[in-house]
């Protein structure tokens, strides 16, 4: 304890009451030698991997696992086939090619355009599989056509989003610009 009857060291409160040392977490959760927050650091992005490549890795992932997931239920299917379990892991590569287009332009990753694409790739994947569930069961159902029209109208959202995104970010830059000349 200091002469103001607050603890100091590592970790432990100064006069002013503030933490000293590594005493708080910063953005990341890792410690702050200085004892305040860091505001300044983003909060997804690993030790020097880029969002939009983690993305992709992702979707490639997941479309290879649809992939073989694909030809698992398709050996044990009986010799039936359909076409929309066959062709199930292009939902997911299709989300693999946008984010290779943004990462070969190198274009920023936007949080509400990233979850709506998401969104509806994730809607069209598993509506091609319960479509492909159902055929090759000998069945069907009228609802699988939603997850269609639902996954479109989110997947044009997201991509709409992210034009809107970027046109208003251009914007924020061009107005920040022409203030300081």
């Amino acid at each position: 304890m200091n002469a103001n009857g607050r603890m100091n060291g590592n970790g432990q409160m100064n006069a002013n009451g503030r933490m000293n040392g590594n005493g708080q977490m910063n953005a990341n959760g890792r410690m702050n030698p200085g004892g305040y927050m860091n505001a300044n650091v983003q909060m997804n992005q690993k030790a020097g991997m880029d969002p939009v490549l983690k993305v992709l890795l992702t979707y490639l992932a997941v479309s290879i696992f649809c992939f073989i997931f694909q030809l698992v239920y398709n050996h044990y299917g009986h010799e039936v086939t359909s076409f929309f379990m066959s062709w199930l892991w292009l939902w997911p590569a299709a989300g693999c090619f946008w984010y290779l287009a943004l990462y070969i332009l190198a274009l920023p990753l936007r949080r509400v355009s990233r979850n709506a694409v998401g969104a509806g790739i994730a809607t069209f994947t598993v509506g091609s599989l319960l479509e492909g569930i159902f055929e090759i069961a000998g069945t069907s159902s009228p609802y699988t056509g939603g997850f269609f029209v639902v996954g479109a109208a989110m997947t044009a959202a997201g991509i709409f989003a992210y034009v809107i995104e970027s046109m208003k970010a251009r914007n924020r830059e061009a107005r920040g610009m022409s203030g300081r000349a």
